[in-house]
């Protein structure tokens, strides 16, 4: 899970996380502003660089105080039905024929690999995924578990890619195994995968690529 991931979750951790950054960002940039400043009045930098560094300062902080609270998920109910009438919902529909499913490595969400046909593999990862597993233990929140399945809708934002909902359009498919955690080699040859990702390779060969 990359530091984009867990900063754009929407738990109490990550607000934390997410605020420390800020507040390390904008001590950077003071502490290199003074450093500046110093070294122009010293008279060991030119005008003009230390005005350079300052604007290439301002783009990167810019730009990384954006990552940090400009892509966050919110966190509240939307109106997808209004959300799609002002086309900001990309709806893909799939079918597939079994799944299987990999152990979390900590608290990003399961990871569910879908085969659409021989030699092609859809990727889903996230926390939404939990949204449809079965709930006994809490009569208040109870459901019977509905995704995976073998026909199905995704709906996505059109410009960050989040999940809003999956549409289930047939019955509960079980996985057929659920692996360990991916391994090294698996994450050296494809790094942490997108949600949505469709992988061109055997069902049984990802498998083993997964155990390592």
């Amino acid at each position: 899970m990359n530091w984009l991931e867990i900063l754009n979750s929407t738990n109490e951790y990550s607000d934390v996380f997410r605020l420390l950054g800020i507040a390390l960002i904008g001590m950077l940039g003071l502490c290199l502003f003074i450093c500046l400043a110093v070294c122009v009045f010293s008279g060991m930098l030119p005008i003009g660089l230390a005005l350079f560094f300052c604007a290439a300062m301002l783009m990167m902080c810019t730009w990384v105080g954006f990552k940090i609270v400009g892509t966050r998920k919110p966190a509240e109910p939307v109106d997808l039905e209004k959300l799609e009438a002002e086309g900001k919902v990309i709806t893909e529909e799939f079918r597939v024929k079994r799944a299987f499913e990999v152990e979390e490595f900590e608290d990003e969400g399961m990871h569910l690999f879908l085969e659409l046909e021989p030699g092609r593999i859809l990727y889903l990862s996230g926390q939404y995924l939990y949204d449809y597993v079965e709930i006994l233990d809490d009569p208040d929140m109870s459901q019977p578990a509905s995704f995976p399945c073998e026909h199905f809708k995704v709906k996505r934002n059109t410009k960050h890619g989040w999940v809003y909902e999956i549409e289930s359009l047939s019955p509960f498919m079980a996985p057929d195994e659920k692996l360990p955690c991916f391994s090294k080699s698996f994450f050296d040859k494809y790094d942490f995968p997108d949600d949505g990702r469709i992988f061109d390779i055997d069902y049984d060969q990802l498998k083993q690529e997964i155990r390592g």
